[in-house]
């Protein structure tokens, strides 16, 4: 039964013999199916007490059986690599949160202390070892089990104090004071092989003379192999530090008599008298004569060697004694005494973590996309622990999943055991790696590609200081054209409405744009005394601030020269001729100087002078961008979110203004600047053939004789001006040059026509010709155009083109010309606009009106992207209009 069992009833069962001394006897082995490491114990005690073990209940234990005939108590282990245990292990019901291995391990440690325990209370162990050789690996189990208990001597050593138990014989062995620390004996070792290499060969019907040499040829080989294996115990318990190492020692050996013995031998030395008493004694079904004198039953050879052994010290303490010692010393199996009982690691357990740590060091390496290390001799030299790796990469989301799933697909290939835990802690680790430092921001543009930083604090994060904001990146760029066309840059894709339609036009670089005239859009601005400090203002405090400013402008504008203004040299003539019908001479069309009448309307301002763009400058466009997260901060805290716009102006959000302009209105000059039959000049990137503006013929509803009338008076007002043919046409009409601007992402640029198809015209042509006859075909002005179309790339992919400007150069005639551009886009409701008033045009200028590049409202934000037949857009037709206006009630 179980040692606790055992325990619990032996002072009633043998409560006779408590006074008998008796030797303790610990069994140490492995069972098999068909041998278990009690069957020759059973032999000796002549019944079977000690069967294989086949109960779950009883792996892990310790058996205990008393014989009154022998006054032994026999304590048999059952430990980890009984086939019972096994067997127990791999059965998956009782092992439902562990594998296999923890579930071995875990009796590994329960068997440990099973060791600690009888190798502190038995005066004799056994070890029964199935094979003919010396398992190493046993040797070391015992070096922990011997660290255990030096461990917990101290602990063991009060509670026998405690007990009383620490003066009581033991044995006739003695020990000194520091050697009987967390023990009562030191228990002597024996070893019994279970199989020899010697095979019985002899043949029976060869004649006696030989059978006898064999037989003690036999006898000499079996002498030679046990006193072999005898020293090679000896050293190998040395080695481990298990024996001669004083206190600190496990075990001790007999110096006089064999502690090693191999069973079934045919031939042993022995007493012939005492065996043959033993004999006749013994019972009829266990031993017989055979009528051979020289033969004994194998059993009784190990008996022998037993006896030899256990005489060698005479039995010392009591049954009750024994009783109350192991009743003490069960705190030593159940592991109370122990710090931490988890603590114990087996070698199959550090195998199996090291190897799970490989594998989650290669899923590491999988998911981060780094190439292993390299080490050993190539070509020549020598590399040590040489590691090439590629650079980390920011990855987004999708990356990280992708990578992460690679990784998970390794760890399933090659991890059998604890897999749930391993992915576990390989997801814990990839998810850190990530949102620590691999983790992209992922923001999505105005063109719709995340953007590749790290997770960084953008402008207006209130959870970081502002020295910390950094502006989006999406790792992809563009080119576009400033507001009047003359200069190109490269441009990174923008992260916010305003960074699209605002603030690349605002670069300092565009000094082309800053010395021209530009038409003030009305913008919301808030209640505070730092309106002169904001950019944009609205129209009327933009008219104020210019009349106050103009005086102390004054002296400062005579001294600047008109190169100052960059306006073409055509601005600089003082006389041009004008014509208003439809000849070919219709570009002579007469000019003004660069102070004309614009300067005395409150829609426009001035252009910057050197001086101004020197301090406009000033500002970078990180500066900028604080500003106006700032002032965002200002607004929200003060609830005035909902009074302005954040987009484009919409039919929908009529009455509230935007707090940036997303269209810009410019003049470039005098309509002179244009010759149709040079076509535009310094507009980069327009294909060759396709930098011509169409020619638009507007018939006026008017009295021809008040229309001549007009004209007439116009042209005589100006008598400071070289004066044009004179107007023999009677039919009121105007003639206008327009052009519709496509661009794409890489800066190409064209015009189209009334089917919004691209005008090239061909090398050597007559443009003024051509050009008529194209007009004649169709009328621009009243046609619906696509917002976007595809591009004339040649180079793939093709891009997708959007409207980008419209160009309008005015005659100058008596009538009134505004451009109020209305676009429609697909899924969106409602229409966009300038979201006021038609723009008036000025007579005889070149105009170019820029339209948004991203196009948010109420409906969301249409975003550039590929071209699609069905997500193309639409420029209403009617956009440009012209109407008669007497000249007697203009001021020019």
């Amino acid at each position: 039964m179980n040692v606790s069992e055992w325990l619990e009833q032996s002072k009633t069962v043998y409560k006779a013999q408590l006074d008998t001394k008796i030797k303790v006897i610990g069994i140490i082995g492995k069972d098999y199916p068909d041998h278990g490491k009690g069957d020759n114990i059973n032999c000796y005690l002549r019944e079977n007490v000690f069967p294989v073990t086949t109960g779950e209940n009883e792996t892990c234990s310790i058996s205990a059986h008393f014989s009154d005939d022998e006054q032994i108590l026999f304590l048999v282990m059952n430990g980890a690599d009984d086939v019972a245990n096994i067997r127990k292990c791999l059965n998956s019901e009782n092992r439902k949160t562990t594998n296999y291995f923890d579930a071995m391990a875990e009796s590994e440690s329960q068997e440990m202390r099973m060791l600690h325990f009888l190798f502190i209370s038995c005066h004799f162990i056994i070890i029964f070892e199935q094979t003919s050789r010396i398992d190493l690996e046993f040797m070391r189990f015992l070096k922990k089990v011997n660290s255990l208990r030096l461990q917990l001597r101290k602990k063991v050593n009060k509670l026998l104090v405690s007990s009383g138990l620490r003066d009581v014989s033991f044995n006739n062995r003695t020990m000194t004071n520091s050697e009987s620390e967390g023990r009562m004996v030191i228990p002597r070792l024996l070893v019994a092989f279970q199989r020899n290499n010697i095979r019985p060969d002899v043949n029976v019907n060869k004649k006696r003379s030989a059978r006898n040499f064999a037989k003690l040829f036999k006898q000499e080989l079996y002498e030679k192999l046990e006193k072999n294996l005898d020293n090679q115990l000896t050293d190998i318990l040395k080695l481990y530090d298990l024996i001669d190492c004083g206190a600190n020692s496990l075990c001790q050996l007999n110096e006089t008599i064999p502690i090693v013995h191999l069973l079934n031998p045919n031939i042993v030395k022995r007493d012939i008298v005492s065996e043959m008493f033993e004999i006749f004694m013994a019972e009829a079904e266990n031993t017989k004569l055979t009528g051979n004198n020289h033969k004994l039953a194998s059993n009784n050879s190990f008996v022998k060697f037993l006896e030899d052994n256990f005489r060698s010290e005479r039995n010392e303490i009591t049954l009750e004694n024994v009783i109350k010692v192991m009743t003490t010393l069960q705190c030593v199996l159940d592991g109370s005494l122990e710090e931490n009982p988890d603590s114990t690691v087996t070698q199959m357990q550090s195998f199996i973590k090291r190897i799970q740590t490989d594998h989650l060091e290669e899923a590491r390496r999988l998911y981060t996309n780094e190439k292993r290390p390299i080490s050993g001799e190539r070509r020549g030299f020598r590399m040590t622990d040489m590691e090439v790796t590629e650079p980390v990469r920011i990855r987004s989301k999708e990356e990280h999943q992708m990578r992460f799933n690679e990784a998970t697909l390794y760890i399933e290939s090659v991890v059998g055991v604890n897999s749930p835990q391993i992915l576990s802690e390989m997801q814990a680790q990839c998810n850190e790696m990530w949102q620590s430092d691999l983790r992209a921001c992922e923001s999505i543009s105005m063109m719709g590609h995340p953007c590749i930083k790290k997770v960084h604090p953008t402008y207006g994060d209130q959870t970081a200081p502002e020295s910390r904001w950094t502006s989006h990146d999406a790792s992809n760029t563009s080119v576009g054209t400033c507001i009047c066309g003359k200069k190109q840059m490269v441009r990174q894709e923008p992260f916010s409405v305003k960074e699209a339609n605002c603030d690349f036009y605002e670069n300092p670089e565009f000094k082309c744009c800053k010395r021209l005239w530009r038409y003030q859009f009305q913008l919301y601005q808030e209640d505070t005394e730092e309106k002169d400090d904001i950019m944009w203002a609205d129209r009327e405090s933009n008219s104020l601030r210019a009349a106050k400013k103009m005086a102390q402008r004054e002296d400062e504008l005579a001294e600047e020269t008109i190169d100052d203004l960059d306006i073409p040299e055509s601005l600089r003539e003082s006389e041009s001729s004008s014509e208003f019908t439809d000849s070919d001479e219709d570009e002579d069309i007469r000019v003004q100087s660069a102070s004309d009448s614009l300067s005395d309307t409150d829609s426009f301002i001035r252009p910057n002078s050197r001086r101004e763009e020197l301090t406009s400058s000033a500002k970078t466009e990180r500066d900028l961008a604080v500003e106006h997260a700032k002032r965002m901060q200002k607004l929200e805290k003060s609830g005035k979110m909902d009074e302005f716009l954040m987009g484009v102006p919409n039919s929908l959000t009529a009455g509230k203004l935007p707090i940036f302009p997303s269209f810009f209105l410019t003049c470039l000059g005098d309509s002179s600047i244009y010759k149709h039959a040079g076509g535009l000049k310094d507009q980069p990137n327009f294909k060759m053939g396709g930098e011509y503006l169409s020619p638009a013929v507007v018939f006026l509803d008017v009295n021809p004789d008040v229309w001549a009338r007009d004209v007439n008076k116009m042209r005589s007002e100006d008598s400071s001006r070289k004066c044009g043919k004179e107007q023999k046409d009677d039919v009121p009409r105007v003639k206008l040059f327009v052009g519709f601007e496509y661009e794409c992402s890489r800066g190409h640029r064209f015009f189209v026509d009334h089917r919004g198809e691209p005008i090239i015209y061909s090398k050597g042509s007559s443009i003024i010709r051509e050009s008529t006859h194209r007009a004649s075909l169709g009328d621009v002005l009243d046609s619906d155009l696509p917002l976007r179309r595809p591009c004339t790339c040649r180079k793939l992919p093709l891009k997708s083109a959007q409207l980008q400007k419209i160009h309008v150069v005015t005659p100058k005639a008596p009538v009134h010309i505004s451009i109020n551009p209305k676009m429609l886009v697909p899924g969106h409701e409602g229409v966009y606009g300038t979201g006021q008033e038609p723009l008036e045009l000025h007579h005889s200028k070149y105009y170019i009106l820029h339209l948004p590049v991203v196009y948010s409202g109420p409906s969301g934000t249409w975003m550039p992207e590929e071209y699609s037949s069905d997500k193309q857009g639409t420029l209403r037709k009617g956009a440009i209009k012209v109407v008669y206006k007497p000249v007697l009630s203009f001021r020019w």
